[in-house]
């Protein structure tokens, strides 16, 4: 499971390197699978592991919930990452 967290880091520091500036979406995903995968090792049981993804998403959509009613969506920050630059 942490392999396959690998290809997103590169492809994060690749960008910052190519594009010379901070790729939102990029740190976003990073911090969620550091996140995701803390949750997963430090589970005790494995109920506990299932329950602790369950308030994690919980967690994650009041988070997205919370950026559309401040009028700053973090949907739109992703899409302003995955436009086609100009030059």
């Amino acid at each position: 499971m942490l392999l396959s967290s690998v290809p997103g880091i590169i492809y994060s520091i690749y960008r910052f390197f190519e594009l010379k500036k901070v790729n939102f979406f990029g740190i976003f995903m990073i911090v969620t699978l550091i996140i995701g995968t803390l949750i997963d090792v430090l589970a005790g049981s494995a109920i506990q592991l299932l329950w602790n993804n369950v308030i994690y998403a919980y967690v994650m959509s009041g988070f997205f919930l919370l950026t559309i009613l401040i009028k700053k969506p973090i949907t739109l920050y992703f899409a302003l990452d995955f436009r086609p630059s100009r030059t």
